[in-house]
């Protein structure tokens, strides 16, 4: 049996989808495979488990059948950490290690992610450097293209992981990101005895998220369309402005949501007229029978929500920011994108796969 652990410097760089993609690589091998996550940092509840959203995405993903609860051992909860500080529990290290032995025992690899730094978890001996020792994994790094210190965080894998390090990945980034980094840092970090593994581009599908997130954020209403949810929006653009710029502006971007005053007809009749995928209609005013109308003739969802616009706006950029890849079309561009830009070779021989 064979463990892999991705890790990052900072959250929501893209840890899950190389993962995903890497995972449904070794399946296609026929590889049997699980998922594992030592230490939860995303708390949910999932039938009545308290478990971890990134488990939950995964196992769905990729089709496990492992339970969650040998998936996730730990969840971090402030409950958890008062017991720690007064010294009520001080190791639960050994919970995740037999967890760990339980999967193992059952598939070919174990794919493992790691929370949302290089120090997270360390109050509970369960830092990526921690986990690493502990279940004798090998590591990839997942790191974003645009940062200034993009070198600095890969050096600091090197010298926490050592030879434990299989290489890194890059994500997102602008063309002149990405070209900058394949003259000069790549060269430098493989200088130094680092593989790099490959550079994902920023992708619009992978950056976007569901009608259904969306509502569930807002805590929305649904008027209309509601077997369009699964839907996914890669931009959203706010209408508050005349309906003839309204018109120029909605017209230039497909994909979308809109966002606008559940009194403002006139942009809601505008956002309809254009490739929109979603309404979002601000300040509890119901919409009109026409645009109602309208909206159920285009095949456009309106959801009905209480907040004022910039809340919403303040909201829905919030969770741009953090998409996860739930949906299956969004699974296999993950998947195919991996496939196109990350060395799978280099990574199962580095496995002895």
């Amino acid at each position: 049996m064979k463990g892999l652990y991705f890790v990052s410097p900072e959250s929501f760089v893209g840890k899950s989808t190389v993962l995903l993609g890497v995972g449904r690589n070794f399946q296609t091998q026929g590889k049997k495979i699980s998922y594992f996550k030592p230490l939860g940092n995303l708390p949910t509840r999932e039938e009545g488990l308290l478990t971890d959203e990134d488990a939950v995405s995964a196992r769905k993903a990729l089709g496990l059948k492992d339970p969650l609860d040998e998936m996730v051992p730990v969840v971090m909860t402030p409950d958890l950490a008062v017991l720690f500080l007064k010294s009520q529990v001080t190791d639960i290290t050994k919970q995740v290690k037999e967890n760990y032995e339980k999967l193992s025992s059952k598939n070919d690899v174990i794919l493992v992610e790691g929370v949302g730094n290089f120090t997270e978890g360390k109050m509970y001996n369960l830092a990526p450097k921690d986990v690493a020792e502990l279940l004798d994994l090998k590591v990839i790094v997942v790191a974003r293209c645009e940062t200034d210190i993009l070198a600095d965080h890969i050096l600091e894998a090197k010298e926490i992981f050592k030879d434990r390090l299989i290489g890194f990945v890059v994500t997102g980034g602008t063309q002149a990101c990405r070209e900058y980094h394949h003259r000069l840092l790549i060269p430098y970090l493989t200088g130094k005895g680092i593989n790099f593994l490959g550079a994902i581009p920023q992708d619009e599908t992978l950056k976007s998220i569901s009608i259904r997130e969306l509502v569930e954020v807002l805590n929305g209403e649904i008027l209309c369309q509601e077997d369009k949810l699964d839907e996914l929006v890669e931009r959203f653009l706010v209408g508050a402005m005349s309906v003839d710029n309204a018109l120029r502006y909605f017209r230039r971007v497909i994909n979308k949501a809109v966002i606008t005053g559940g009194d403002r007809s006139d942009i809601q009749m505008a956002a309809l007229e254009t490739p929109t995928k979603v309404l979002i209609l601000t300040g509890n005013f119901y919409p009109s029978n026409v645009v109602l109308a309208k909206a159920e003739d285009a095949g456009v969802p309106i959801v009905l929500v209480k907040q004022d616009t910039l809340t919403v706006v303040e909201l829905v950029e919030r969770v741009f920011g953090r998409a996860r890849i739930r949906e299956e079309k969004k699974i296999q561009r993950a998947t195919t994108m991996v496939e196109e830009f990350v060395d799978l070779k280099a990574i199962s021989k580095a496995l002895d796969l």
